[in-house]
Parts: C-alpha cells; sequence; structure tokens
C-alpha cells in the first residue's frame, strides 16, 4: 500500500489508498491522519449489496486500533439497506464521526430518521474537531481521576 506524507494547511498528513483486490483497479478509500485523527474517505459512488462486504472490510482493517476516527462518505451517493446497515455499524464504533458533504446523503439518512441517532458533520474539518474535543474531555477525566488519589477515600484498609 503506497504512503505519501506531505505538510499541508491542516498539518502533517499520512495518506494512503485501499485498492479492491484481484487486479480490478477500482479505489475503494483513501487514509489520512490528520493532527492524530484517522480519516478514512470512500471512493465510491455506491454503497449495496454488491460492494458492502468488501468495503465494509476495507474500512475495519483501516479503522483497526487507530484511534478516534472520521469516516468521510466522501464520492458516495447512494446505499442502499445494506449498505445503511453498514454505516451504523461503522458510526457506532467509538470514537468515529461521519461526515459528507453530499446532500443526498444528507437527505436519505433524514428520510430513516438516521439523524436522530447519529450525527452526520458537513465537513471534515467539523468532525476533526468534535474528535478532538473529544480527546481533550477524555484526558481530563483520566488526568483528574488521577489527582484525586484513592476513589474510596471512605474504605479502612488493613
Amino acid at each position: 500500500m503506497p504512503i505519501l506524507q506531505t505538510l499541508g494547511v491542516d498539518g502533517w498528513r499520512r495518506s494512503a489508498s485501499v485498492r479492491a483486490s484481484k487486479g480490478n483497479p477500482m479505489q475503494v478509500l483513501r487514509c489520512d491522519t490528520i493532527w492524530g485523527i484517522n480519516v478514512v474517505t470512500l471512493d465510491i459512488q455506491s454503497l449495496d449489496a454488491v460492494n458492502v462486504a468488501y468495503v465494509t472490510g476495507a474500512v475495519k482493517d483501516a479503522m483497526a486500533e487507530r484511534g478516534p476516527t472520521v469516516v468521510d462518505l466522501g464520492s458516495l451517493r447512494y446505499f442502499d439497506v445494506s449498505g445503511f446497515a453498514a454505516i451504523l455499524k461503522w458510526a457506532a464504533t467509538p470514537p468515529v464521526r461521519l461526515c459528507s458533504r453530499a446532500g443526498t446523503i444528507h437527505a436519505l439518512l433524514d428520510l430513516l430518521q438516521a439523524d436522530s441517532v447519529i450525527k452526520l458533520y458537513l465537513t471534515r474539518d467539523d468532525a476533526i474537531s468534535s474528535l478532538q474535543d473529544f480527546e481533550v474531555g477524555q484526558r481530563s477525566a483520566v488526568s483528574s481521576q488521577s489527582r484525586d488519589g484513592d476513589p474510596l477515600p471512605d474504605r479502612r484498609t488493613a
């Protein structure tokens, strides 16, 4: 998998592309690391029963143990029921944020009333920002627990 590292206006970016197997030149997704956040961008226009298993596997591999992740639905313009189920599974894996500039994706999620279950950010920057806020909150919660010392001050010790 080729890796390209460049300096952009949004910080160090590490990129990789995942292509379909067995010689198929179709690019499925791109992986970037922006400000320490893993960003997975779909490079397909539809997510349906034909490709959902392969794409889901590629997304899972891209998200595996890489910490906070933004799944940018990128070029996606259509999904069927199996694609919708895959999107819900990706969103249910914390800490993950979804984003899409496509009005059709926002309209489909609104029609399915999924916007009450998952938040779809309009821009990648908004999704990254929400994860950076999430990480800051997580770090402060951990540091306040360690500062408090004994979590059970009233217990008796022998």
